[in-house]
């Protein structure tokens, strides 16, 4: 495994359009030793890590890394279902990132999400999928059940959070928050828009009730309400693209807060 990360590594460009992360087995699988031994390659290359982590009330899988000084601040972990408030604090503090999969995480019984959890442990959650025959790839859903169970746990969670658990706080997991995850002067955008005040698809009829843009996206929009995704890309000779579809270029200018419309102009959507 270390050969073929190593073999990978030195095939990627150059030119950061494509970065490498590591999805490692976990000390379950491996042991500590081989674990500590991944880490400190990835360290070495410059890999972001993730594992999946789970307790049944009995382990306590986050605290054993601690004690082993394995904790990184570049290390995701997935799940965590069942470890103790104590151990997300050990997350919290070490700078670790949590991805919460609510979908899968409920539908094959590991537990209640920790999205509340994590907040009050002073970690920023982040969203995923995980497994994608079982509960479909479609990121919106996702965003609805992590809000639709944390409102039903406690009520302390708002579409504000959950959105940036899936743009801001996922880049910034990935070590991408610097190139993307939100819209600031002089970043190229890389997000799926919506369509800001009728209805969240240019192909949707149904009109949205008055509500903050963070509101509309999170509880209203669907797998078909992005207009456009944009993505960084290299061109010597720039030119227009087909009716409907925004160049890059013109998308680079995008202030914060703006949305595409179907025709690809760029639109105040507050």
């Amino acid at each position: 495994m270390d050969d073929a990360i190593c073999r990978v590594h030195a095939s990627l460009p150059g030119d950061g359009l494509i970065t490498l992360a590591w999805g490692l087995r976990g000390p379950e699988d491996t042991g500590m030793d081989a674990l500590a031994r991944e880490l400190k390659l990835a360290a070495e290359l410059g890999l972001r890590t993730s594992l999946h982590s789970g307790s049944d009330g009995t382990q306590r899988p986050i605290a054993d890394l601690h004690e082993h000084g394995l904790l990184r601040e570049h290390t995701t972990f997935v799940h965590g279902n069942g470890i103790s408030d104590e151990e997300l604090r050990m997350l919290a503090d070490a700078g670790s990132s949590l991805s919460i999969s609510p979908d899968v995480e409920l539908k094959m019984d590991f537990g209640n999400p920790l999205t509340g959890r994590a907040l009050s442990a002073g970690l920023r959650p982040t969203l995923s999928v995980d497994d994608v025959p079982s509960v479909g790839g479609d990121m919106f859903s996702t965003m609805r059940t992590a809000f639709a169970v944390q409102r039903g746990l406690n009520g302390g969670l708002n579409s504000r959070d959950v959105l940036e658990f899936t743009t801001i706080d996922a880049a910034a997991s990935c070590g991408l928050d610097g190139r993307t995850g939100s819209i600031p002067p002089a970043r190229t955008p890389t997000s799926s828009c919506c369509a800001p005040t009728t209805s969240p698809c240019s192909r949707s009829p149904t009109r949205l009730a008055p509500s903050s843009r963070q509101t509309r996206v999170v509880r209203r929009c669907g797998g078909g309400s992005g207009d456009a995704v944009l993505r960084a890309v290299r061109r010597t000779n720039p030119r227009p693209g087909p009716p409907g579809r925004v160049n890059t270029s013109d998308a680079a200018g995008a202030r914060p807060g703006n949305c595409l419309t179907p025709n690809g102009a760029v639109v105040d959507s507050g």
